[in-house]
């Protein structure tokens, strides 16, 4: 979707009273205030439903604002707390550096934290980081031989448990991006 066909459309889509919203000059903005009501309904999602296990994932919509040293410079974080079959219960919206959050923490912990307030445990899987997967719940000295399809013949190549079960559990969550 190009820029100007999504302003065009957040230029119809209310959900909230337009008259009880509030100026960016004014105390108290909310940048989500159109929204903010669908968002209120969906926070009653994880209390109806309880998997055993969640996992969050971070995906990125590409809207505003503009991100200058990232290769995808328009867009928001979007983060969600989903069952590994891609059913989304909790979200949350990162609204950057006006956004009030424990400066000791990072962004990623903060935001697991939030979503599972609720209790559980986390097992936390990280995309680029190259000291993050090994360690998790495995130990990275164990491996497993994944078959890797070259052509017409099969290779067998050693892969730490931890990659397999990461694979196995964020291919799914993806689903809901």
């Amino acid at each position: 979707m190009t820029y100007r066909h999504f302003k065009k459309l957040t230029k119809y889509l209310h959900t909230n009273d337009i008259e009880e919203e509030k100026l960016t000059t004014v105390e108290g903005f909310d940048v989500l205030q159109k929204v903010r009501p669908v968002l209120d309904i969906m926070e009653h999602f994880h209390k109806k439903y309880r998997p055993g296990r969640e996992l969050v994932d971070g995906g990125f919509q590409g809207t505003s604002p503009y991100q200058t040293n990232k290769p995808t410079k328009w867009g928001f974080k979007v983060w969600g707390l989903a069952t590994p079959h891609g059913y989304v219960l909790r979200g949350n919206i990162y609204l950057g550096k006006k956004e009030i959050r424990n400066k000791g923490m990072l962004l990623e912990n903060q935001v697991v934290i939030h979503l599972l307030d609720g209790g559980g445990t986390a097992t936390v899987w990280y995309d680029n980081r190259y000291i993050c997967v090994l360690l998790t719940n495995s130990d990275p000295k164990e491996n497993v031989s994944v078959l890797r399809k070259t052509g017409n013949e099969r290779l067998a190549i050693s892969c730490p448990v931890s990659i397999v079960n990461y694979t196995k559990f964020m291919a799914r969550v993806d689903r809901a991006d």
